[in-house]
């Protein structure tokens, strides 16, 4: 059986609320970022074409002002429908996915951690001083300065993990959009850091699921 963890790390049971609370900071950093990179490629007729489709000519003249003068909130909404789009369809959209995490597997005495999402929300991701870096392959050679005994030691634990993977599995979200307003969806977090104050206007409508065909060619034009 090929195994193909690249990035993975352990720590003591112990340690594994530490470790969420480091790796929950960097990923939701990293998507603060993809976010505010996004609302600047929200193009301002598309923006107010959603306005105008959604709710209506009346409702767009009301809020004109406040969109050409502070449109972060309602930029930040737009960004979030489409990033939920992608969470609740299961399409890959690397720019636009905002969903990630960390799976863990507890096994005896170390606690097993693989992340999941888009690479941008782990790929430089600096572990704690007490995780230690627990990759895996087989597909080529053990890593320069790695023994083959412990190499070997890594392989048996793994498989022990992958054999029992779903016994094992606890699943954390650091951000997890078409769960929409449940503990781990991370919007209304996400919306506080970017915009601050004016978080409800982005947040608290619910990111019910449809096909706004702004929203979609936004989404599609990220690809």
């Amino acid at each position: 059986m090929s195994t193909k963890i690249y990035t993975a790390w352990r720590v003591r049971p112990s340690k594994i609320q530490s470790f969420l609370e480091c790796v929950r900071e960097y990923m939701m950093a990293q998507v603060v970022d993809r976010a505010k990179q996004l609302m600047g490629a929200v193009k301002p007729q598309a923006l107010a074409q959603y306005v105008k489709d959604k709710y209506g000519d009346e409702t767009f003249d009301k809020f004109k002002e406040r969109v050409e003068t502070n449109g972060e909130p309602l930029r930040l909404r737009f960004v979030l429908k489409a990033a939920y789009k992608a969470s609740l369809d299961h399409r890959r959209n690397p720019y636009v996915d905002m969903d990630c995490g960390v799976n863990l597997y507890p096994s005896g005495k170390w606690a097993y951690i693989i992340p999941w999402g888009e690479y941008y929300t782990y790929t430089d991701f600096e572990p704690p001083e007490f995780a230690e870096e627990y990759g895996y392959w087989n597909n080529t050679d053990e890593p320069e300065g790695m023994t083959r005994r412990r190499w070997r030691t890594r392989e048996k634990n793994w498989d022990h993990v992958l054999d029992n993977m779903d016994a094992l599995r606890m699943r954390y979200a650091v951000v997890h959009l078409s769960d929409n307003f449940g503990m781990g969806s991370g919007v209304q977090e996400l919306a506080s850091m970017i915009v601050g104050k004016d978080a409800s206007f982005s947040s608290t409508m619910a990111l019910k699921h449809d096909d706004d065909d702004s929203i979609v060619a936004f989404a599609n034009e990220q690809v």
